[in-house]
């Protein structure tokens, strides 16, 4: 086992099979598993597989478990195949060398970390038609300069974009819902569209950006968080009926902010 360089497998394979490729084939730098008859890939199956350079997932997959291939630094070819459907928390955690990442459809879910510090994606993330959950801090630590978010993305998860050097104005799909906290802080958005169907955005969502023009807080919201837009360029915005309480430092630090429109219901305004 220790000889094997390139490896094709067939026909089922179990966490024990995992385990036999992690600990003894040494020599490891291609696997394929095309043709495995297997849906799911067990948690930590090749976690700190140093070596390993291309990965093939199975045809019939459609769960990719916890840790599965994380710190995996060599890996740099990775195929997903359509019918994947959730990607597991710091699945792809740390493979620093992972380039050239294509999402295909039938995903609905990437877990929290699932990409986190894979420093070599970069370009367009073009998240497929059929994700609707983004997890937390799924994909800091990479190089992507923008985003595609798809129409049906209803949830994005804490820290999922943050820090990211994303260029571009950002329109919300009208199905999200929840925007978590820091999830876009430190990007570099230019423009920001909310649509109606979002209730929450949290602490520093958008904090740390050169968002600039207007933006218009949609009255379906109902907690608005801490800093939100904290050092933003924003120059108008819009607040809605449904929040009766500014929050501490939504606003602090925006030197071209010079109108708001508070609505008559407001009771609080923070002087923070």
């Amino acid at each position: 086992p220790a000889k094997v360089v390139d490896l094709k497998v067939n026909g089922s394979i179990n966490a024990a099979d995992f385990n036999q490729m992690l600990v003894n084939m040494k020599s490891l730098l291609r696997l394929d598993l095309t043709d495995c008859d297997i849906t799911e890939i067990p948690d930590e199956a090749l976690s700190g597989k140093t070596q390993l350079q291309e990965l093939i997932l199975p045809n019939k997959l459609q769960t990719i478990g916890r840790n599965s291939f994380s710190n995996c630094i060599g890996l740099q070819r990775l195929t997903l195949q359509t019918g994947l459907q959730a990607i597991g928390e710091r699945a792809f955690y740390g493979c620093i060398s992972l380039q050239n990442l294509t999402l295909q459809t039938g995903l609905q879910t990437v877990g929290p970390s699932a990409f986190r510090g894979c420093a070599s994606l970069m370009g367009e993330l073009n998240l497929p038609s059929t994700v609707t959950t983004i997890g937390a801090s799924a994909f800091v630590g990479t190089a992507y300069t923008s985003v595609k978010l798809p129409s049906t993305l209803k949830t994005i998860g804490d820290y999922a974009f943050n820090g990211l050097s994303i260029n571009q104005k950002l329109t919300l799909p009208s199905k999200v819902t929840s925007v978590g906290a820091y999830a876009f802080a430190g990007t570099k958005i230019t423009g920001l569209s909310i649509p109606d169907g979002v209730t929450s955005i949290g602490n520093y969502a958008f904090a740390d950006t050169p968002i600039e023009g207007h933006v218009t807080i949609p009255d379906g919201v109902t907690y608005l968080g801490t800093g939100a837009f904290r050092n933003s360029q924003l120059s108008t915005v819009f607040l809605p009926n449904s929040v009766e309480t500014l929050p501490q430092g939504l606003f602090q630090g925006c030197p071209n902010l010079n109108l708001v429109y508070v609505p008559d219901n407001y009771t609080s305004l923070s002087t923070s």
